[in-house]
């Protein structure tokens, strides 16, 4: 079969900018080359999962895991298709925060909270709009969700905050239990910075962090 195809005169083209955009772009989904809300939600699950110990250690959790991120891609379509205003947003936010660790209390693993709740969704959102506005996701957002997204909490914006905003968090990101304590964070940023978008901020100070920890390590 080898030899036939060597005999062929195939001529493979070029890839493209866009090939080589997505190729590069498929080793933070899986493979896939035109990543949408599925990919993102099971990326960002990857970005949390290890704060959340046995969470599929049998094959309950399993099942567990699968309608959880059925639950989480839900939200993110919803979030992606809806006009916003700050308000409304942080209502929803909470709401499905709220849900996500019901679904896991419901299917026993209590243990699941808020700050992992929201790393989920705050994630998933951002992935969305990174591809969005790379030109790898076809189906823009919504105008207003850059606008109103939260900032996802974790340990490299903590940091980041803590030595420069003095934000008022006093344990680790996937161990908030309340959401109100979770929003005095979001409050506090969006406080410091009032005419940037809290996602934008963000992206600026996760990747202040990041090259940080870069130079500390070379």
């Amino acid at each position: 079969m080898l030899t036939s195809l060597a005999k062929m005169p195939i001529v493979f083209p070029s890839p493209s900018v866009d090939d080589h955009r997505r190729f590069l772009i498929s080793f933070l989904f899986s493979g896939c080359l035109i990543p949408g809300p599925k990919e993102c939600v099971e990326r960002a699950y990857r970005d949390f999962s290890r704060t959340a110990k046995g969470i599929t250690k049998d094959d309950e959790g399993k099942e567990r895991k699968r309608s959880a991120h059925a639950l989480v891609e839900t939200f993110l379509r919803e979030a992606i298709s809806t006009e916003w205003v700050r308000d409304g947003f942080d209502e929803w936010h909470q709401r499905c925060c709220g849900k996500i660790c019901e679904h896991y209390a419901r299917n026993g693993f209590a243990n699941f909270r808020i700050g992992q709740a929201q790393k989920w969704l705050n994630m998933s959102v951002k992935y969305i709009l990174s591809l969005s506005e790379a030109g790898l996701y076809s189906a823009l957002p919504s105008s207003s969700l850059r606008d109103v997204a939260h900032v996802p909490l974790d340990d490299f914006i903590l940091t980041v905050t803590d030595a420069y905003l003095r934000v008022p968090l006093r344990c680790p990101w996937s161990q908030i239990s309340e959401y109100n304590i979770y929003m005095n964070v979001q409050q506090w940023i969006h406080g410091i910075y009032p005419d940037s978008a809290p996602i934008d901020i963000e992206f600026h100070l996760y990747n202040k962090e990041a090259a940080r920890r870069r130079e500390a390590r070379s």
